[in-house]
Parts: structure tokens; C-alpha cells; sequence
């Protein structure tokens, strides 16, 4: 990003001395390119915000996922949170996997089920954490995850890639109108 943000700076400053140099048409270009280059930073921090919230690093898991869960609700899911009082206590690298991965399940839900009911649960017990997102809504049949990923299931992958490099255990249940079910378990 703040390469980027150099690179507009200099785009702007080809802008002027093209002016100068009375370059009205590489001027322009030049101001179009730094534009461009604005709207990509803003677009890259919206991602880097989505990816990583502040308040996932300064207040923990717990608001974060109070957090999605409110979004969603503005979006006319209804979620339901039932977190371990040890989860802000959590390593910061399983918070964060805990995070993305009720983040885009969560996301799947509003996307793909809603109207339904979410259920994101938490829970640390001995050695494992398990976060559990369950949703109310039609389900589908697990083997369109299977098919090309052009077919828009990017977000599945990136949870089933995260989890492998964690070295944790994804898990998804769902069948056409029974929900769907998704399960990450971490071990310590």
C-alpha cells in the first residue's frame, strides 16, 4: 500500500511537470494514472481491514466476531454468539484463523442462505479450540465445491488453505435443506 502511495505521489508530480512542460495530454493521462492508483490504495485498505480488523489486534476475537455479527444483522441475518470465555485469550495466530474463518463462513451465510439464523460458537477445551458456524438455511449439495474454481468458491478454498497451514481440521456439513454447518478445530 504505501508503494502504491508512492506511486501516485510521482504520477501527480509527472502531472505537473507535464503542464509545465505544457504536455496538456500526458499531463492527463498522468492524473488518471495517479487516480487510479488512489482508488486501488482504498480499495487494498478496505481488504487489509476486512482480512485483519484493528479490533481483532487491540480488543480480541470476542468484539470482532460481535462485530461480523452485527454487520450481518444489518444485512437481515440473524446471528447468534456463544463464545468461550477463554477465547480472547487465544494465541494471536489462532485468533486470527478463528477469525477469517468465521469471517467467510459467516459471509457464505448472508451471501448464499439469507434470510436464516447463524450459530457461532466458540469453544477451548484441554488441547482444542473449535469454532462451529451453523446456519438454518437451504444448504447445498458439497459437490459444487469440488467443481473449477472460476465458479466463484474462492473463499472456500482460502478457509480449506488456511486451516491446512495452521495444521487445524476444516470440516463442512451441508446437504440441500438441511443448513450448513461449518467446523474448525485447532490443536495446541
Amino acid at each position: 500500500v504505501q508503494d502504491l502511495v508512492a506511486t501516485s505521489f510521482v504520477a501527480e508530480s509527472a502531472a505537473v511537470a507535464a503542464d509545465r512542460d505544457g504536455l496538456t495530454d500526458a499531463a492527463t493521462r498522468a492524473r488518471e494514472v495517479a487516480g487510479s492508483v488512489r482508488g486501488n490504495v482504498r480499495v487494498l485498505r478496505s481488504l487489509l481491514v476486512d482480512i485483519y480488523p484493528e479490533s481483532l489486534g487491540s480488543t480480541g476475537l470476542t468484539v470482532s466476531l460481535r462485530d461480523l455479527a452485527a454487520t450481518a444483522a444489518s444485512r437481515g441475518t440473524e446471528v447468534t454468539l456463544d463464545l468461550d470465555s477463554r477465547t480472547d485469550d487465544l494465541p494471536d495466530d489462532d485468533q486470527r484463523l478463528l477469525y477469517r474463518v468465521g469471517q467467510e463462513a459467516l459471509r457464505n451465510a448472508v451471501t448464499h442462505a439469507a434470510p436464516c439464523r447463524v450459530r457461532i460458537v466458540v469453544t477451548c477445551t484441554g488441547r482444542a479450540t473449535t469454532l462451529e458456524v451453523a446456519d438454518d438455511g437451504p444448504g447445498f449439495d458439497p459437490a459444487v465445491l469440488d467443481l473449477p474454481r472460476d465458479d466463484g468458491h474462492l473463499g472456500t478454498q482460502v478457509m480449506h488453505d488456511l486451516a491446512a497451514e495452521a495444521g487445524a481440521e476444516l470440516s463442512l456439513a451441508t446437504a440441500p435443506g438441511r443448513g450448513t454447518r461449518w467446523r474448525l478445530r485447532l490443536l495446541d
